[in-house]
């Protein structure tokens, strides 16, 4: 049975995923609430198993793109409508981006910064951190600091962002091109793009001189490809509870060969669509979609616990208080901010339809010379 029949049995209806994104998000933060346990939340069991390839955080990450290849492919293929994969891509994303960011800015930052509130809001830097809207990472906010001085990241999370909205891209790319038509083509762009990651690992430096924003992508953008091909030849790849867990068995044995960075990618996309589609964390869609609130709020509201509330030390009561915040306040997000805007998908996708048409003949027409 191919991931194509089973589709069409459970109605192409995945109720695994919405709790993946939830387990991968929950993952982040405690990620980063480890920041109370160890100096370097890179350095965590992961970590030192796979001799520093992969730790919690990128695992996490990496389930969230391959997730977002294997769930955003499927319509894109059906309506060939580029514009309304992107006002949907866009409808997700964004409502909620820029209300974090910019709440951040205006009500967080004073709050937490040490600077007097006229000299904040005068700071340059304090209006960089928009900049986090259009998907540029800005870490800091001026005065936001330690109690010992030390300036700190405000949210952590924000960086990954910039490389989703790149790999929806790239897919559109892709899909104009005909390759998502084309196994042979799909698969030589997912041989080099996974060339390129296996170099981005395994050169101690980079004598090619890669820009490192595209090594980074080609980490990330692996994970999302292996998803877009599972969908994408949903018809040809087989659906196996016995080949998940052969991917399991070979995730597991990679660590102590040393070679864990370079099967994870098929390992755990495999795993990651198989659980998707299976019932084996429940067999109806959750209502309410926390996962991106949580992954959007977490890391500010740890960074106010560790600013406002330095008398917290300890990794446990950390992680409650800022689980239990984080989730009151994604749950806002859901219902004021990000359900309501999904809702208007259709609506929001139409108007653009009508008003492209109309932009485009507007800017054709010929301009009459002036007498």
């Amino acid at each position: 049975m191919t991931f194509a029949d089973h589709l069409g049995r459970i109605g192409f209806k995945g109720p695994g995923f919405d709790r993946i994104r939830l387990i991968a998000a929950l993952i982040v933060v405690l990620h980063h609430c480890s920041f109370y346990a160890t100096a370097n939340i890179a350095d965590d069991f992961l970590s030192a198993a796979s001799g520093g390839a992969i730790d919690f955080g990128r695992f996490a990450v990496n389930i969230f793109f391959v997730t977002s290849g294997v769930l955003v492919t499927p319509g894109l293929l059906r309506s060939g409508d580029l514009v309304s994969f992107t006002v949907n891509r866009a409808l997700r994303v964004m409502p909620a981006l820029i209300i974090v960011v910019t709440a951040t800015v205006f009500i967080v930052g004073p709050i937490m910064s040490t600077l007097p509130a006229k000299q904040y809001f005068w700071d340059i830097e304090t209006y960089l951190y928009l900049k986090n809207i259009a998907f540029r990472a800005v870490r800091y906010l001026p005065g936001v600091e330690t109690s010992d001085g030390t300036a700190i990241i405000v949210n952590g999370a924000l960086w990954t962002i910039y490389f989703e909205v790149l790999s929806y891209g790239a897919l559109a790319l892709i899909f104009l091109s005909g390759i998502t038509r084309r196994p042979k083509a799909l698969l030589f762009v997912f041989a080099a793009t996974y060339s390129l990651y296996v170099y981005s690992f395994a050169m101690a430096v980079n004598p090619l001189g890669v820009p490192d924003t595209l090594l980074i992508f080609s980490q990330l953008f692996l994970y999302f490809l292996a998803g877009v091909i599972l969908s994408a030849f949903s018809s040809l790849i087989p659906y196996s509870g016995r080949i998940a867990a052969v991917f399991v068995l070979v995730f597991l044995i990679s660590f102590p060969l040393g070679i864990v960075a370079f099967t994870l990618p098929i390992s755990m996309s495999y795993i990651v669509a198989y659980v998707g589609y299976s019932n084996l964390l429940g067999s109806t869609n959750l209502k309410i979609d926390l996962s991106y609130g949580v992954y959007l709020i977490h890391a500010v509201v740890l960074t106010v616990l560790i600013v406002m509330v330095p008398q917290i030390d300890s990794f446990v009561a950390a992680t409650l208080v800022v689980v239990a915040i984080t989730t009151v306040l994604s749950f806002l997000s859901w219902v004021y901010i990000e359900e309501p805007c999904l809702r208007r998908k259709t609506i929001v996708g139409n108007t653009v339809q009508r008003v492209i048409p109309v932009f485009l003949t507007k800017r054709s027409k010929p301009v009459k010379p002036q007498a």
